[in-house]
């Protein structure tokens, strides 16, 4: 049998415990083949974790950016997800993200359409890569990076990246905001992303959700977090640099 050529990461703990099945269960929907490693956060609620799943135990809670990174050291695949307990992969999206990789080596990840829903009857269109990321990432692949020191550019949640290059990045910061955000600037210092305007997941907003409890860093704040970790990136270039001091200097 072939082994998988990805691996789905979900950080699980306390009322998640409760919503991961139903992560999982779209992963196991898909028509590819997934590795998949839970990370039980020192959850206080038991987290089922399917037998043919790797569990990944932390015995005091940890950031979300820290319990994926927790997992990430359990990954044996070219290819990684970083799901949410709350996400659902989107139908097909798992083999669409990996034969584009697959036919673009350079590439570092795939970004796409976010979907949520806040439980009414219909889901509605989140987050997605802005019709300049795509024409700047067509026209001016350069530039590309100075668009994520300025703003969030589309979700890398529930997407495919490239594991090498994730790790090359440093993983993720030990934050429970702006975590997404952050490794997406890195990556792009690295390589390109593929854009694709097919849903990548939906997300189910719930009241329980960290991030609606979790206190609130202004967009200003987490700005100047991704531009001091751009002065002090390797990966950075001279111009990247630049940017980045100047991005914070008019935050300040």
């Amino acid at each position: 049998m072939t082994p998988p050529s990805v691996t789905v990461v979900v950080p699980v703990w306390d009322d998640y415990a409760e919503l991961v099945r139903r992560c999982l269960l779209a992963v196991e929907q898909e028509n590819v083949r997934a590795a998949v490693v839970v990370v039980d956060n020192a959850s206080e609620n038991a987290v089922e974790v399917p037998p043919t799943a790797r569990r990944v135990t932390l015995t005091t809670r940890a950031t979300v950016g820290a319990a994926r990174n927790a997992g990430l050291v359990a990954v044996d695949t070219p290819y990684v997800v970083f799901a949410d307990a709350d996400d659902e992969i989107a139908p097909g999206s798992l083999s669409r993200s990996l034969d584009l990789l697959e036919r673009q080596p350079e590439a570092v990840g795939v970004i796409g359409r976010s979907m949520v829903d806040d439980g009414g009857p219909n889901t509605y269109r989140g987050i997605r890569p802005t019709k300049r990321y795509l024409y700047t990432t067509r026209f001016s692949p350069c530039l590309v990076p100075l668009l994520w020191l300025t703003g969030y550019q589309g979700s890398i949640t529930s997407t495919v990246l490239r594991t090498e290059t994730v790790r090359d990045a440093g993983g993720l910061p030990d934050a429970n905001i702006g975590e997404d955000w952050h490794l997406a600037a890195r990556l792009a210092r690295r390589g390109a992303f593929v854009c694709v305007d097919d849903p990548v997941r939906t997300y189910h907003r719930h009241e329980r959700a960290l991030r609606s409890r979790e206190p609130r860093k202004t967009v200003a704040d987490q700005r100047c977090v991704i531009c001091a970790d751009c002065r002090a990136d390797p990966a950075s270039t001279l111009l990247q640099r630049r940017v980045a001091a100047a991005v914070m200097s008019q935050n300040e």
